[in-house]
């Protein structure tokens, strides 16, 4: 290993909405918890532990849950809280870890901490730090991985789950990853793994093997391949603050099959936070967009530019969700992301005081059809009437 490889955290706050409910109101710590609306046909958005231990998958329809687990406890989802925890969740590690942090979703991100770690020269030491702290100060179980690139530090995430923390060197890769199910590979997803390799049983070992032996193999694969051979992709995607697109992103959890109703949900909340953020920053936009990355690694995108600049989330939504139907088809989605491009500050907009409004356009087309009938032109517009007022001062 090179001294210069980097040291990056993986952060995940565990069952985030669960967590976030919980600190909010403690009767429902221990509980058996899922997170979905009061509606009759309501999918489960979130799980507790104390549901996952059972290997039940997170999309879930309420009433099988209600069956399998007699004293669960539904909670309705309430996005406000969660944006301001994962809000706070953020600027925390901001403050006190490292400030290249990148958001990976709205309860996990990736921390370059190698100048950090210097303070502990112990990984371990210091992941169990990081995850004590965040206990301590915002009351939400984080579990930390802790590696030299960032696909290794999430996958030693998905290990030490829930509330742990997990190291993964060079040296540990063939030996504790190399033996494990194809399906514990972040990214690739059962469906398409089903696809590619047709065998349900194949480890790690036998993907690696593959690639090796492969080399057409596409962008996806190559991408997990290089970061479990090589240094792979280390680089933190800072947030910039002059920035040109204000977005968010989820990513699904590998083996859940969403419909329609759950990814909505899922973009409602993203719409939720961008838009509270442009609010506070003084930001709008009249060009909004919505991404899906399919396990297939397959992009579908498409972008929108609406008649006039905004921030606020029910037109924002509104217009997502028109953008969804056009772009759903049923696929294994991994990643959603939504969000505006070119936002500026409300103050630049110059289109909002040159263009002409279009309810005066009606106002003065009504106003001229009353003079023409009249032979008179005794009506005017307030801008006419104040056009006529600066002419004669001239």
């Amino acid at each position: 290993m090179s001294l210069k490889s980097k040291v990056i955290a993986h952060i995940d706050i565990d069952s985030f909405f669960v967590s976030a409910e919980r600190k909010s109101n403690p009767y429902l710590i221990d509980k058996p918890i899922a997170i979905a609306s009061k509606r009759k046909n309501a999918i489960s958005i979130s799980l507790s532990y104390e549901i996952k231990k059972f290997n039940i998958s997170t999309v879930q329809p309420i009433s099988q849950l209600q069956k399998k687990i007699p004293n669960l406890v539904i909670v309705n989802p309430n996005m406000n809280l969660y944006l301001d925890e994962s809000e706070s969740f953020f600027n925390f590690i901001k403050e006190n870890f490292s400030d290249k942090i990148e958001k990976f979703s709205i309860d996990e991100c990736f921390l370059d901490v190698t100048d950090f770690y210097k303070k502990f020269n112990n990984k371990e030491k210091m992941g169990f730090y990081i995850r004590d702290e965040i206990k301590k100060n915002l009351n939400l179980p984080v579990t930390v991985g802790i590696s030299f690139n960032k696909y290794l530090a999430k996958m030693a995430t998905n290990l030490a789950k829930p509330f742990g923390v997990k190291v993964l060197e060079k040296k540990d890769i063939k030996k504790e990853i190399y033996p494990l199910e194809l399906q514990a590979l972040p990214g690739l997803g059962r469906q398409y793994s089903k696809k590619i390799f047709k065998n349900q049983n194949l480890k790690i070992s036998d993907f690696i093997n593959y690639c090796k032996e492969n080399k057409n193999i596409n962008k996806n694969l190559f991408h997990i391949f290089q970061n479990l051979t090589s240094i792979g992709d280390d680089k933190i995607l800072v947030e910039k603050k002059t920035t040109k697109l204000v977005s968010r992103q989820f990513t699904l959890e590998n083996n859940d099959n969403y419909d329609a109703k759950h990814i909505l949900e899922i973009i409602k909340i993203l719409a939720l936070d961008i838009s509270n953020k442009m609010k506070r920053n003084l930001l709008s936009s009249n060009l909004i967009f919505l991404n899906f990355l399919t396990f297939e690694h397959e992009k579908k995108e498409k972008k929108l530019k609406l008649s006039s600049y905004i921030d606020d989330f029910e037109i924002f939504y509104k217009h997502l969700v028109k953008i969804f139907n056009a772009l759903w088809d049923y696929q294994n989605i991994k990643r959603i992301t939504v969000g505006f491009l070119n936002p500026v500050f409300r103050n630049n907009q110059k289109e909002i005081f040159t263009k002409p409004n279009l309810q005066d356009n009606k106002v003065e087309s009504l106003i001229e059809k009353v003079n023409n009938q009249m032979k008179l032109n005794i009506l005017l517009t307030l801008r006419q009437l104040k056009e006529n007022k600066n002419k004669n001062k001239l």
